[in-house]
């Protein structure tokens, strides 16, 4: 396991916009991203390792991803050297977003490798970078999200996390 210390993320959404007719779950021999070939049209920029592209499909204009060139399938398989390379891809498509089409950019990464979700899964590590404006569904269902599911913390549940985390 690498060390990484603190990855800056940007902002959070969840996926609320069901994708599962338009993504399949590949074994890594099968993996899209591993094919720079097969989305080399969508290409923002990429460094020595990592590759930003527009998102097909995409939950809303703007939608972009950012992956290692290297396969991975957990943030724990990632070097140093690739964590700050994907951190260099993300930063000027996130102020480029802001200063344009978007007042917020959500930037979030799932990592559920055992758990089966109906097809809406890559197993190689990206980060989707999101536009985000009030009015539009993300925005509005990440809001209701938000609402609906905050809790305080407790401290049982306080003390108990801490006691795994650090």
């Amino acid at each position: 396991m690498v060390n990484h210390g603190i990855f800056l993320f940007y902002g959070c959404a969840c996926n609320f916009i069901p994708m599962a007719k338009y993504l399949i779950m590949m074994s890594s021999s099968e993996c899209n991203f591993c094919e720079p070939s097969s989305f080399s049209e969508r290409m923002i920029s990429s460094n020595e390792h990592a590759i930003s592209l527009l998102s097909s499909p995409r939950l809303v204009t703007g939608h972009s991803l950012v992956i290692p060139k290297r396969h991975s399938e957990s943030l724990d398989d990632l070097s140093s050297d690739e964590v700050q390379a994907i951190h260099e891809l993300i930063s000027p498509i996130y102020r480029r977003l802001l200063g344009t089409i978007a007042l917020g950019v959500d930037v979030w990464q799932k990592t559920r490798p055992s758990i089966d979700q109906d097809g809406v899964k890559m197993n190689h590590v990206h980060f989707h970078i999101l536009p985000s404006n009030p009015g539009e569904e993300a925005y509005t269902e990440a809001l209701r999200w938000s609402r609906d599911k905050f809790e305080p913390l407790s401290l049982n549940e306080q003390d108990a996390m801490l006691d795994i985390l650090t």
